[in-house]
């Protein structure tokens, strides 16, 4: 597909005939394009400007119009007022380095840009809603993609063989065609809501883990998502009806074998639930019993995202192995279950403690097994520990049995490690034997221990529990609560990327020791998406006391050097434009490549400006350049990180 731009060059004649011309690499040039379009070459430093008011001629794949020019051309500029880019108006340039389309092209044609193949970075501005089939098909050298908002529809192999390791869909996106992003390496994806139709083979090919398809889909083409090797969840916002009505052919032949996970459906005749994906959560409401599943059939196994999992008021049986795998679950609290299914919690190792509470009175076999990181159980009024209920759960020290517990079976607690205590109460409510079924662990026979006043611990001094049994009210001891020494933010410093921000907290006492979030409540600041600062407050509570505030910022987006330009004792600077959530620009210049010395800063006040001459300099002189973007917000300035350095030798 290897074709060049045929450039027609307007002859004035007596009949005002146009004739059409080939671009020359010998020096600048100037030419027509288009109706009221023309181009401006640049021989000295390879720029070709498109430049006018309307749309550019579109091109033949077959035109022989090929020439020189094509391989002298590093950057392209589709300026302000040119509403179309022709079809294969640059297909492959094989030297471009650069494209910037400005926000009045309301269309990229048919591989416009196809096969610029050393074309680093793109840059598509605001205003654009149309990127044709092809447009930038095998520009293997483009690593990053930024669709504005206002692009709706983007073509057939459109994005085909670019090796992208980043790409920001915008939110106006609609359709996404036949093989737009096949074979472009991507490990991350986030869909826009706007999308509705995904074509064949769309996303065929990349390195993608995992995927949330969202609500207002209403087509997924065959092969979309085909060899995505890595791609193991898949998330739809919806329920399983609707999603069955988007696919044009059979699910594995569009997400090989990827699991997949609903955000709404049913788990029992009277019992659905509600996958809240922003906070990993999820909801198990209506009334009577989940339904029973066999291993790897329910809906919530092995699903990473979840977390949290909450069993509304109504809810009487948790299903057997509904839960199964859910590495990221880190509690369990039963509320007003009655009983829960064999193997329900199976291998979730990312459980460090389960409440069965009073109601919850039966409890099969198996199913807290695997779960390496259970730490604490609470028992209510369970009576009898099924076997196999908590084996190798190793990093469980000690348990402490509730006066309705009458059977430990055996094999129960295989697995355990070493230094594993039962507790039982001082009456053991017909317990006889004291060694553990199945195990050589003895337990103590102790008061059973619970708190009857606690001071809490605070930022400057320890807090205590003074224990008592609950049967006999002998006194069993106090326990220090040590003080809170950190209260620390997972970052403090952002760059805006149009997502609200929310930093996780993390709470140590003065041993080191991580305080549980049980133990404290975050509020978070409104916004967090814009650049400014934010704040985080702290409140704590049970086991401590008082409040701390913490606080984030998010600084603008950078922007990056196109070129630096010497002219006489002078050197001009040219950026790439970088208008959301930003004031504007500010330009550092010095004669040390290290900007350590001889530094001075130019504030370029107007974020639409992306040029900008630095004058009265000493002639013959080597400078440095580098660039960064501000925002004033409630006259703060807050600043992006520098881009990377550019440099030029002024003239004498």
């Amino acid at each position: 597909m290897k074709k060049s731009l045929s450039i027609l060059l307007s002859l004035i004649m007596i009949a005002a005939t146009i004739t059409a011309l080939p671009f020359t690499a010998l020096a600048d040039e100037t030419g027509v394009c288009g109706d009221g379009v023309t181009y401006k070459f640049y021989a000295s430093t390879g720029e070709l400007d498109i430049i006018g008011n309307g749309a550019m001629y579109d091109f033949d794949e077959s035109d022989p119009a090929y020439d020189s020019l094509a391989d002298d051309v590093h950057y392209i500029f589709i300026r302000e007022g040119v509403t179309h880019v022709g079809n294969y108006a640059f297909d492959f340039y094989p030297n471009v380095e650069y494209i910037s389309v400005e926000g009045t092209v309301n269309d990229i044609g048919i591989a416009a840009f196809a096969g610029c193949s050393k074309a680093e970075a793109i840059n598509l501005d605001e205003g654009i809603n149309s990127i044709g089939a092809g447009a930038f098909d095998e520009c293997d050298a483009l690593t990053l993609v930024d669709i504005p908002d206002s692009v709706t529809y983007i073509g057939q192999a459109a994005f085909k063989y670019c090796y992208l390791n980043s790409l920001y869909l915008g939110t106006g996106v609609e359709e996404i065609a036949y093989e737009a992003f096949a074979y472009c390496y991507l490990s991350e994806l986030e869909l826009p809501d706007s999308l509705t139709t995904i074509g064949e083979y769309a996303f065929k090919g990349n390195n993608i883990y995992e995927i949330i398809l969202p609500s207002g889909l209403t087509s997924i083409g065959e092969g979309a998502f085909l060899e995505c090797k890595y791609l193991v969840n898949a998330y739809y916002d919806g329920n399983a009806e609707n999603f069955e009505a988007l696919l044009a052919s059979e699910y594995y032949s569009t997400f090989d074998n990827a699991a997949l996970y609903y955000t709404e459906g049913s788990c029992g005749e009277n019992v659905d639930y509600i996958f809240d994906l922003d906070n990993s959560r999820v909801e198990i409401y209506g009334y009577g019993d989940m339904e029973d599943y066999a291993p790897y059939t329910t809906p919530f196994g092995g699903n990473p995202r979840i977390k949290t999992v909450k069993f509304s008021d109504g809810i009487s049986h948790i299903g057997s192995y509904a839960f199964a795998r859910c590495a990221g679950i880190t509690s369990v609290d039963t509320n007003e279950v009655d009983s829960v299914g064999e193997g329900a919690f199976i291998d979730c190792t990312g459980i460090k403690k389960a409440t069965l509470h009073s109601r919850t009175k039966d409890v099969g076999a198996w199913v807290f097994y695997g779960c390496t990181s259970l730490e604490t159980v609470d028992f209510g009024a369970y009576s009898d520990i099924l076997p196999y209920t908590f084996w190798n759960c190793t990093s469980l020290d000690s348990i402490t049995l509730s006066p309705a517990v009458e059977t430990v079976y055996m094999n129960s607690f295989n697995g355990s490690n070493d230094n594993f205590t039962v507790t039982a109460y001082c009456h053991t409510n017909g317990i006889e034997s004291e060694i553990l079924e199945g195990t050589n662990r003895k337990w103590n026979k102790l008061h059973y221990e619970t708190s009857a006043e606690v001071t809490p611990a605070t930022f400057t001094k320890d807090g205590f529990k003074e224990k008592y049994c609950a049967t006999c009210g002998d006194p069993v001891g106090v326990e220090t609560i040590n003080q809170i020494k950190t209260c620390a933010l997972s970052t403090t410093t952002y760059t805006y990327n149009g997502n609200a921000k929310k930093p996780t907290v993390t709470v140590k006492d003065k041993k080191g020791k991580k305080i549980s979030s049980e133990n404290y409540t975050l509020s978070y600041s409104s916004g967090r998406k814009n650049v400014g600062t934010y704040t985080v407050t702290v409140k704590f509570k049970g086991d401590y006391s008082g409040t701390k505030k913490l606080s984030f910022k998010v600084n603008p987006k950078g922007t990056s050097l196109s070129k630096v330009t010497a002219g006489k004792k002078s050197f001009t600077v040219s950026w790439k434009k970088q208008s959301t959530q930003t004031t504007g620009y500010q330009l550092e210049y010095s004669t040390d490549k290290n900007f350590s010395k001889n530094c001075k800063k130019v504030t370029v006040s107007s974020n639409k400006t992306t040029k900008k001459t630095i004058s009265k300099l000493k002639g013959g002189k080597k400078y440095y350049v580098r660039i960064r973007t501000y925002k004033t917000v409630s006259k703060t300035k807050y600043y992006s990180n520098w881009s990377s350095v550019k440099s030029a030798t002024t003239k004498k």
